[in-house]
């Protein structure tokens, strides 16, 4: 489902339950006019022909601001975003190559059935979406949830693979949570209570590899327990400070007002950066990559709930 305009809430309801989707703006109004910087990295070491093209690109560049949006899922023990990525829209847009920009991150909620996933495929492409397609058909389905992953892997082509890290909450086993990581993308572990966040491990192939066979782990939860799912493109949370922990920079963002920690970890992926190229110093976004993120607070999603899959993500929006 695609919703359009970034100033606004669509409320999504079924039966006694809402979730809201808000709209952000990848651009706010004034981010151009306000930093030139962002514009030296191109205008360095260019011919004056070359720089006359990329001066009028920016000076168009006013025009993207608060017409590029991402959107942002709230409900009940659930909080999930995707975003294109701030340096990746503006790199596209001052080139000029193409008319749109391309989201190839998806995620994925269903609090009916308590599975919640991300998926990234390689490459530009609407794959990630298809594959949450599938797995919404194939959960009804299916006996188990591991029935329901390898029917999808061997559903999927390979030129059609994608990442899938995903986390079920069975209803009628509150104190257990299964988790299934695949390919490249990243699952979190935490624990709001005593500050801890661990890494999780997973199968290194991905959804659509006929070879593979997908088991998911059986995690044991605690009261605060939560999981955060993130494609990699989280790696820009870090900023210029590659040597931190990523754990350690997702953790900053846990501030005891665990409604925000998805909104503010987005923000942080795609701030603007202080940069050099060699002795050059330059102003940059973060967000060099498509990211997504999915926060899953197990003792606060809602029970008896017939509320339908959700799919945001995997899709272009035009320029």
């Amino acid at each position: 489902m695609c919703y359009e305009g970034f100033d606004k809430t669509t409320m999504v309801k079924s039966g006694n339950m809402t979730f809201n989707i808000r709209h952000y703006p990848v651009f706010e109004r004034g981010t151009f006019l306000d930093n030139p910087d962002l514009f030296s990295r191109f205008a360095q070491n260019l011919a004056d022909r070359q720089q006359g093209g990329y001066k009028r690109a920016w000076q168009t560049m006013a025009g993207y601001e608060e017409a590029i949006h991402w959107p942002l899922l709230a409900g009940p023990g659930l909080y999930g975003a995707t975003h294109p990525g701030a340096d990746n829209v503006f790199v596209e847009t001052m080139s000029g190559m193409n008319s749109f920009i391309y989201n190839s991150d998806c995620l994925y909620a269903n609090p009916s059935k308590r599975v919640f996933a991300i998926s990234d495929p390689p490459g530009i492409t609407a794959s990630a979406r298809r594959l949450f397609e599938a797995l919404d058909r194939l959960l009804p389905e299916s006996d188990t949830l591991k029935d329901a992953v390898n029917r999808l892997n061997g559903q999927t082509p390979p030129d059609e693979a994608a990442t899938l890290s995903l986390v079920h909450v069975p209803e009628d086993r509150p104190d257990k949570a299964l988790v299934l990581l695949a390919g490249d993308s990243l699952l979190f572990h935490g624990n709001e209570r005593s500050r801890r966040l661990i890494t999780l491990a997973g199968n290194p192939a991905f959804i659509g590899t006929p070879s593979a066979r997908f088991e998911p782990e059986e995690i044991t939860l605690s009261a605060g327990d939560f999981f955060i799912l993130a494609s990699d493109g989280i790696l820009s949370i870090r900023g210029n400070h590659i040597e931190k922990r990523l754990e350690d920079a997702l953790m900053e963002h846990v501030d005891g007002s665990m409604e925000n920690f998805v909104h503010s970890a987005m923000s942080a992926c795609n701030r603007h950066i202080e940069d050099r190229i060699f002795d050059r110093p330059f102003t940059r976004f973060g967000g060099h990559d498509n990211v997504s993120l999915l926060l899953v607070q197990p003792e606060k999603l809602p029970k008896d709930c017939s509320f339908p899959g959700i799919i945001l993500g995997g899709e272009r929006q035009n320029l």
